[in-house]
């Protein structure tokens, strides 16, 4: 949302879309796939280059269903530490993770981590799974592991 473009089809995607993911990746390359992929599956798509970014479009009132989020950015939070300040404040709000360096231990805060390069098509099943209304903890950990 660092432009008048982004913002415009922030407003545009809010309204069309029920189903909303806030995308966190400061490699604009990589969220703009992300986020066209996701838009292309029918998601509402906010995006932001930063942690701190991400916790102002939160803070503004805005309330997506899911958190998409690099590891390693720039900034006072890495995506892991954005990932446990959305948990603790935003419990019911679902969390991937997605790096080329995943952490080797658990993290509570996160439902799937991804590691790139991953297939899009992993993504969307993923966002699809964590998002539909049955889903259970059998199928989440069947996706990745948290």
């Amino acid at each position: 949302m660092t432009d008048s473009t982004n913002s415009g089809r922030l407003e545009t995607d809010l309204l069309l879309n029920s189903r909303r993911v806030l995308v966190v990746d400061d490699e604009v390359l990589v969220r703009m796939l992300i986020a066209d992929e996701l838009r292309a599956a029918g998601y509402g798509v906010i995006e932001t280059d930063s942690a701190e970014e991400a916790l102002a479009v939160l803070r503004s009132g805005v309330k997506p269903d899911l958190l998409v989020t690099d590891i390693r950015m720039p900034g006072a939070y890495d995506g892991l530490e954005l990932a446990r300040i959305v948990h603790n404040a935003h419990p019911d709000m679902k969390i991937v993770v997605v790096s080329a360096n995943l952490p080797t231990t658990d993290h509570d805060a996160v439902d799937v981590m991804l590691a790139k390069p991953y297939d899009p098509n992993e993504l969307i099943a993923a966002v699809a799974t964590l998002l539909s209304p049955g889903n259970t903890p059998d199928t989440i950990s069947s996706l990745g592991d948290p």
